[in-house]
């Protein structure tokens, strides 16, 4: 990472970081454009500690927190380990280290799994599943959080533009489907119109009461339980009832909490 950023300043004429800190932020989202090169990194300014270290100590806002993921967050990406068995290996075993062989074990155990859909479920928890709930949990600790897990399998991504009107949703929970029913957007499947409408009235009264007052509860709406420490159970949103339910896959995110050496999923 410090190469990265010595490389990215010399490029941009500022070599040193206090060259780099003294432009205006206009001036670097230009040139750095959109990249993957740069991550958070504690650098004792802008992040003085691990973000979850901090959580853990209440050193955060005391705010209200909505933290969620999609059921299929992993479905729309590449999958780790480029769909083959040998991939995946390599993959597991880096990311999780000494727990490879019992992630790799508790996933082949479920039905109708391939390389492909394995490497897609672990995208999934690396970078969307263990971190909403987690967040959800340490701010439970501090303040008030509202956990969910949207669960509907008939939406449409955004890019399939007008080809919405005549084919079939793919039948994932995909990352980023519950954006169109938050924001009353989603092109609507004839054959679900009415639970699609549904939804969409209910989750954008959860999130426009959240915005105006940090709970999602309101008139007309379903309870959104908060969470509570050691509950480990989501609000499942979709076509059916809203219900609290347990976390799905739990043995397998606790497994990757370890592998980082963070043990707060464990605790609830």
């Amino acid at each position: 990472m410090q190469q990265a950023g010595a490389a990215f300043g010399r490029r941009i004429g500022q070599p040193d970081l206090a060259g780099l800190r003294s432009l205006p932020p206009e001036t670097l989202i230009k040139e750095y454009g959109f990249s993957w090169q740069f991550y958070p990194v504690i650098d004792g300014f802008l992040v003085p500690e691990h973000p979850f270290r901090m959580l853990a100590a209440g050193n955060c806002a005391r705010v209200p927190v909505m933290a969620g993921h999609n059921h299929d967050e992993g479905s729309l990406f590449p999958p780790i380990g480029n769909g083959t068995a040998a991939g995946l290996r390599k993959a597991v075993h880096q990311i999780y280290g000494s727990e490879a062989g019992r992630v790799l074990s508790l996933m082949q155990a479920e039905p109708g799994v391939t390389p492909t859909t394995m490497g897609r479920d672990v995208f999934g928890d690396l970078v969307f599943n263990w971190n909403s709930i987690v967040l959800a949990m340490m701010m439970a600790r501090v303040s008030t959080s509202y956990a969910y897990r949207f669960d509907y399998r008939y939406a449409f991504p955004a890019v399939w533009g007008a080809k919405s009107a005549t084919a079939a949703p793919p039948g994932y929970a995909f990352h980023g489907a519950e954006i169109g029913f938050v924001f009353k957007t989603q092109p609507i499947w004839s054959e679900r119109q009415h639970e699609q409408e549904d939804l969409m009235r209910r989750m954008s009264g959860y999130w426009l009461n959240f915005a105006r007052n940090g709970d999602p509860n309101g008139a007309g709406l379903p309870q959104w339980p908060s969470y509570r420490p050691g509950q480990r159970q989501l609000f499942r949103l979709d076509e059916r009832p809203p219900e609290l339910v347990p976390i799905e896959n739990y043995d397998r995110l606790v497994l990757l909490g370890k592998a980082m050496d963070n043990r707060v999923l464990e605790q609830g």
